[in-house]
């Protein structure tokens, strides 16, 4: 048999460079041109990871040779002109330009807030105006009216003693107190002057007023300072009270024939009694228990409004981007509305008309007495929509929902239907044996489960 034939001398390929070039025998010593040569000397080389192109003209035991080509020299680096740094920028994706400004506020923000905290001035506060007890009697008008920014720890404190009268502190690193006060033919006024900078403010002033027990007016407007209403039980024919930053709490034992108050970036809480009640605030939160009023109005922005309201004719409930969550309302008129946020009532007493909106929220409700020929409306979207009545009442119902299931829930035979599919519910609920009286229900929602039952 014929051994393999030697490779020859030299050999030049027709291929390009990088398919290999043959290397001659001679340059090897001992060399085996089959793996079953006695002689086979092992080469340690690096491999690629992906095996060059094979040269069908090379025996294929030259095939796994290292490549004897030398290396190729590295194109020279491209200058960094201008030019270069401008189309790199112009190429830059969004996330790299929002990345990069958002990175830039932030580090403004920081550089702000320290420069604020450095040079804040350092308050040294000490006594530099403090008035007598200035008697309120025969007083029916009361003003006070505290202009520019006070710092931190002013308030004004109302209370009840035999003998009404006003006083008033101001604390101050300097002796330039501002302060004027008027008593004259049944009006108080009294007015504070200070600066109106944040920054540079270092001045508190305290307030400390016991009520006439005749009083018909209450006016307040100020900023960033803390309102306290009496322990005691007083009367006030009408309290206005317009402040910003500032938490308002009333304890329950100032009562009015209308209460007025409106802050900012504050929480409105406690009890409040008066024919009139219209209560409101922005970015906080409305907690209060209202009884023995007419009309109700509660409004905030980005708070929640909870509690319990009892009005004898209208309850409006108004917010954004928060939940409103009663336990108790009653009222001849009921208005809910949010956004972004959920309704729930556990008990409602509606004499005419309750109207629910949200959106992005559940709405939740529990009727317990309506009058007759009551309407209710509940409408939101992307949220369950329940509300559930009496089973001694008759209604006529109208449920609509798209991509989910509307349903109507009774005792077996009350219930007749103009319209039964999956997504809308129409017809007439009557009660065997007869009815306190007859409502009229609508119910909407989209995404999500809409229900009415009767309990």
């Amino acid at each position: 048999m014929a051994s393999p034939s030697a490779p020859p001398a030299q050999y030049i390929s027709p291929y390009p460079s990088n398919t290999g070039d043959v290397i001659r025998p001679s340059e090897y010593e001992n060399y085996g041109s089959i793996p079953s040569s006695p002689v086979n000397p092992t080469h340690s080389y690096s491999r690629s990871a992906v095996p060059p192109p094979r040269n069908p003209h090379i025996p294929y035991d030259f095939v796994d040779r290292p490549i004897n080509q030398p290396d190729m020299p590295l194109p020279p680096p491209v200058p960094y002109t201008p030019d270069r740094l401008r189309v790199r920028r112009q190429r830059r994706g969004c996330c790299a330009t929002y990345c990069t400004w958002s990175c830039f506020v932030f580090l403004m923000v920081l550089v702000v807030l320290k420069l604020s905290v450095t040079f804040a001035p350092k308050c040294t506060y000490r006594s530099t105006y403090t008035s007598e007890k200035v008697s309120l009697k025969g007083v029916e008008d009361l003003s006070i009216d505290i202009s520019g920014i006070p710092s931190f720890g002013s308030w004004i404190t109302f209370k009840t003693t035999d003998q009404p009268y006003f006083q008033t502190t101001v604390l101050s690193p300097s002796d330039d107190a501002n302060v004027k006060w008027t008593v004259k033919d049944g009006t108080a006024q009294l007015n504070i002057k200070v600066d109106d900078i944040v920054f540079t403010s270092c001045v508190a002033v305290q307030v400390t007023v016991s009520l006439p027990k005749n009083l018909q007016s209450l006016k307040i407007n100020a900023i960033d300072t803390t309102v306290n209403f009496p322990d005691g039980p007083a009367y006030v024919k009408d309290i206005d009270v317009r402040v910003k930053n500032t938490r308002l709490v009333s304890k329950g034992n100032l009562s009015a024939d209308r209460w007025y108050m409106r802050t900012t970036n504050a929480r409105i809480e406690g009890t409040f009694s008066a024919d009139t009640v219209d209560l409101g605030t922005s970015n906080g939160e409305i907690n209060v228990i209202v009884q023995n009023a007419t009309y109700v109005t509660l409004a905030s922005s980005n708070g929640r409004i909870s509690g319990s309201i009892d009005s004898r004719d209208t309850a409006s409930l108004t917010t954004k981007n928060g939940a409103i969550s009663l336990g108790m309302i009653t009222a001849k008129y009921i208005s809910l509305v949010t956004s972004n946020a959920k309704i729930e009532a556990a008990k409602v007493d509606v004499e005419h008309q309750l109207d629910a909106s949200s959106s992005n929220g559940r709405i939740n409700l529990s009727v317990w007495k309506a009058g007759k020929d009551t309407v209710i409306t509940s409408k939101t979207s992307n949220a369950q929509n329940s509300v559930s009545l009496s089973n001694l009442y008759d209604a006529h119902f109208s449920i609509f929902t798209t991509n989910s299931e509307a349903k109507v829930i009774a005792h077996e035979g009350d219930v007749k239907y103009d319209v039964n599919s999956k997504t809308e519910k129409e017809g007439d609920k009557i009660t065997q044996g007869g009815s306190v009286g007859k409502v009229d229900v609508s119910l909407e929602t989209k995404n999500a489960a809409c229900e009415l039952s009767f309990r």
